[in-house]
Formats: C-alpha cells, sequence, structure tokens
C-alpha cells in the first residue's frame, strides 16, 4: 500500500487547460497593495536603536500598542496646525503630499482632523489639491466625505452661543467663530498674533449676530475669565489649544467622536488607525488609535498620551515619520532628489 501511495504522489497530473488561470490568481493573492502593511502587534514594544535616524523617537507611554490584537493599520488621521502646517511651513509640503499619496495607494484612507473649517482648508493650496479620503472639521463638529459633500454637522446650543459672546463681550475678550468663514470680534494684538499662528487670513471682523456656527475659540489665558464663560455656558468645555487659545466644544463634540462618525460613514467600524497631532485637543484621537504619534514641539501631555514621537526634519517630518513607522517602504522621490 505504501508503494502504491508513493508512486501515485510523484505521477504527473493531466495538464487541465484553467491551470494557467488558477496559478495566476494565486501569485496575485500575495500583491495585495495591503498584504505588507505593519499590524500594530507588531510595532515595538521597547526603545529600538535601529529607530535612530529613522524619524520617529519612542516616547514614554512606549509598549501599549502591543497589549492589542493583530489588525492591519487602515487609516490615518493628521491635524493640521503644527502637524500638516506649522509657522515655518503654511502649505502641505512636496514629502508630505506625495508620502500621503502612497498611502492610499498601498489601500489606506487618509483624513484630516481639525478645528478648521472648509474654508479655511481650500485657502491652503496644497490642503486644497490633496484627494483627502474625508475631512473632520470644527474639532468634530462637522463630516464631510471625498467629494467634501457634508455628511454630518454638530451645532452649539443657541443659548449657550449668546452665553458665551456676551461674557467675552463684556470682558473684552476676542473671539473667533466660524460660521463657513473664518472670523475674529475684536482686533488686538493677541488676536492678530492668534491669526498670524494659525493662518486665518482672509479673515473678516464682525460680531456674532445670531448665526449658527461651528467652532469658537476664546482668545484669553485667564483661567477665571474662562470659568465665567464656562458657567454661564453648561453647554461647552474648553480645551487649551494654546497658550493664549482656549477652543470651546459642544458637549459630545471631540475629533476622536469626529473619527469614529468617519469610520461609520467609510464601512470601516473599529478599524485600525494613526492619529498624528501636537496639541492637547489631538489626545482624544490617541483614545482609540492602533498608534499615536506626536509631533516634536507637542504639548507634553500629548507627548506622555503617546506611543512614537517625529524627529525635526523641518517641511519632511512627516514623510520620515511615515517611514519609520513602517507605514512607506522608502521615502518619497520628492524628498529623495
Amino acid at each position: 500500500m505504501s508503494a502504491s501511495l508513493s508512486k501515485a504522489r510523484f505521477e504527473p497530473k493531466p495538464y487541465h487547460p484553467f491551470y494557467p488561470l488558477a496559478w495566476l490568481l494565486r501569485s496575485l493573492r500575495f500583491r495585495h497593495p495591503r498584504q505588507d502593511l505593519p499590524s500594530f502587534s507588531a510595532c515595538p514594544d521597547s526603545p529600538d536603536p535601529n529607530l535612530s535616524g529613522s524619524g520617529l523617537s519612542m516616547s514614554n507611554s512606549a509598549g501599549r500598542i502591543t497589549a492589542r490584537p493583530r489588525q492591519i493599520l487602515q487609516a490615518v488621521f493628521l491635524d493640521v496646525d503644527g502637524t500638516l502646517l506649522d509657522g515655518n511651513h503654511p502649505d502641505l509640503s512636496p514629502s508630505t503630499f506625495d508620502a500621503l499619496r502612497s498611502l492610499q495607494k498601498r489601500g489606506i484612507k487618509v483624513a484630516l482632523n481639525t478645528s478648521w473649517g472648509m474654508a479655511s482648508v481650500l485657502s491652503v493650496p496644497g490642503l486644497a489639491k490633496f484627494p483627502f479620503d474625508g475631512y473632520i472639521l470644527a474639532g468634530g463638529g462637522e463630516i464631510y466625505d471625498h467629494k467634501r459633500r457634508l455628511l454630518e454637522r454638530q451645532t452649539y446650543i443657541p443659548a449657550d452661543l449668546k452665553a458665551i459672546f456676551d461674557q467675552c463681550k463684556a470682558m473684552n475678550i476676542p473671539v473667533f467663530f466660524n460660521n463657513q468663514k473664518p472670523n475674529l470680534t475684536l482686533w488686538t494684538e493677541e488676536s492678530k498674533r492668534f491669526a498670524r499662528k494659525y493662518h486665518l487670513f482672509p479673515l473678516q471682523i464682525k460680531d456674532w449676530s445670531g448665526e449658527d456656527i461651528t467652532m469658537i475659540t476664546v482668545i484669553d489665558s485667564d483661567p477665571e475669565k474662562i470659568a465665567r464663560i464656562l458657567e454661564a455656558a453648561p453647554g461647552v468645555y474648553q480645551v487649551s489649544a494654546g497658550s493664549i487659545n482656549q477652543d470651546l466644544y459642544p458637549e459630545g463634540v471631540s475629533k476622536g467622536a469626529g473619527i469614529k462618525k468617519m469610520l461609520e460613514a467609510w464601512h470601516l467600524e473599529g478599524a485600525c488607525f494613526v492619529a498624528v497631532g501636537d496639541s492637547k485637543a489631538d489626545e482624544s484621537m490617541f483614545e482609540q488609535a492602533a498608534l499615536r504619534i506626536a509631533m516634536p514641539w507637542a504639548q507634553s501631555s500629548t507627548i506622555e498620551a503617546s506611543d512614537f514621537v517625529c524627529e525635526d526634519h523641518g517641511q519632511d517630518t512627516i514623510a520620515y515619520a511615515l517611514k519609520g513607522c513602517g507605514l512607506l517602504a522608502a521615502l518619497p522621490e520628492s524628498r529623495r532628489k
């Protein structure tokens, strides 16, 4: 019996016309664009000397990502101010543009997650040109699809809006607000610095006139004044976004909640994703992220909440970071030239 089995094993099989097709399908199975993408359980759980010069360094919280189930990374969410853009680089750099397009070609969704409104996004040539797969704007208050069609909007309670603007007017505090276009109530030295820092030009200097708005930033750092505003508007909460600016969000609105809604719109509920940011407002993105990347100049609490911190490579920082965490096989051509 053993001899007959041995003979059958080595006996050539008759040719079938569908064999070449089956062979081709088997070979293509290994060419899936996301087949070689890292999963977060494969990310290092301790400082790796090979990361030196890669564009990343381990943060204080390294190691948490290894405790989660293995999944393929499916999306990347990026903040704008201080992440994709900064004071020295007010437009999307060629290397960042090419790096993000490389991710999309490998099947990874790329989306903005910012406090900006759509008008501000479209005022930056590189952001307007890039084909993002989705837009989470107004700190999570607005969700847009890849064609920039509004999917969902969550706004403030009218009584809270009136209380905020009344309190700020009484205390002579400038307020930034979005109603499709950026606006400032007062033009002061502090609001000028704020507008320059966040690339808000062109903008209007005007009072709020009762219209529905999607984003409020109070330009003041006095905790007692901020406490008075919050007491008058119980339906909002504060996130300190900088040294002089406090973002006020409606309850339930955050960048993290916006990601959940964006994933649902993509039919990728519970998908594994990467979040990249630099401020306290970005920390809600990190709560469910598989990989949390902080910019080199990020706030200390944001660095503490991250897995990796980017090394500063100027306008190429994002490209180096994505390569360092294994999402890019090589730096974009625009960086290597």
